[in-house]
């Protein structure tokens, strides 16, 4: 391996270990071309590691390996993972062009200016350039090998072009700690009907309006959302905008097939 290949995969390493799925299929191709001997297949495949354990393993492998770097690249075309491509053909850090990892505008935030708890880590007041922003932070070891986590962002990314979905800035890798990026908005649901919406006054029907438009879109691109409550709906007392939120137990519904109920989750608050 070329000594800026080596260089570029370490540079980018957090990004491409949230962003590589280590699947049997590619696995399978790397072996094949020899990239990959029986042992390392056989460590890459205990059940037990984190799919972010996977590729950080199937990296360190990788780098060691001669013409490691073009197998890596064709393997990751053949199982269509444009996002690791991103950055492996682009050579340069923060230019990914997935907006997925944000690295060029700078986001900063306040620990102390907590907005919400979970069992995932907390939300807290931060800036996105100039923006005000609500930042989840989330341990990057919790993150990498959660689906509930890796679900919200993938859902964010298809649905927060809606007016009634809350907007989505980007996931930042800072250290140990993953950033992700939302609109900041004033209160839930469940906020709002406890009274906490001082003078500002919102019609219950034009609440119950966009929660239901913001549903509907989100049906006609055959998404689930199975987790409405009044903390995962969030307002913007100003702009009288209702938001929803928590994507982390969404799913898709293809070929006509649905989904069964799921059990409840602990509160979690996306904004305020």
């Amino acid at each position: 391996m070329e000594e800026w290949e080596r260089k570029l995969i370490r540079e980018n390493l957090p990004e491409l270990i949230y962003l590589t799925d280590c699947h049997t299929g590619l696995i399978s191709r790397l072996e094949k071309n020899e990239i990959l001997a029986k042992d390392d297949v056989e460590k890459l495949s205990l059940a037990w590691k984190t799919p972010g354990e996977k590729a950080k393993e199937l990296y360190d492998i990788i780098i060691t390996r001669k013409n490691g770097f073009e197998h890596l690249v064709n393997a990751l075309e053949q199982t269509k993972q444009s996002g690791v491509l991103d950055i492996l053909s682009l050579g340069t850090h923060g230019s990914t062009g997935n907006p997925c990892i944000d690295v060029i505008r700078a986001i900063s935030y306040d620990e102390n200016a907590v907005l919400g708890r979970g069992s995932f880590g907390i939300v807290v007041k931060g800036k996105f350039g100039d923006q005000p922003v609500a930042v989840k932070l989330v341990h990057s070891n919790f993150f990498m090998g959660n689906q509930q986590i890796l679900n919200e962002v993938k859902f964010l990314q298809a649905c927060d072009a809606h007016e009634n979905v809350v907007r989505y800035f980007g996931t930042k890798v800072t250290g140990n700690i993953i950033l992700i990026v939302l609109e900041l908005c004033d209160m839930s649901l469940g906020d709002w009907v406890a009274g906490k919406n001082g003078n500002q006054v919102m019609k219950p029907t034009e609440v119950l309006k966009q929660v239901t438009t913001g549903l509907a879109w989100l049906h006609s691109q055959n998404i689930v959302h199975r987790d409405l409550k009044p903390e995962n709906i969030l307002l913007i007392i100003n702009s009288n905008r209702v938001k929803l939120a928590d994507f982390g137990l969404s799913r898709r519904v293809l070929d006509g097939n649905s989904f069964v109920a799921t059990n409840n989750t602990s509160p979690w608050l996306d904004g305020s």
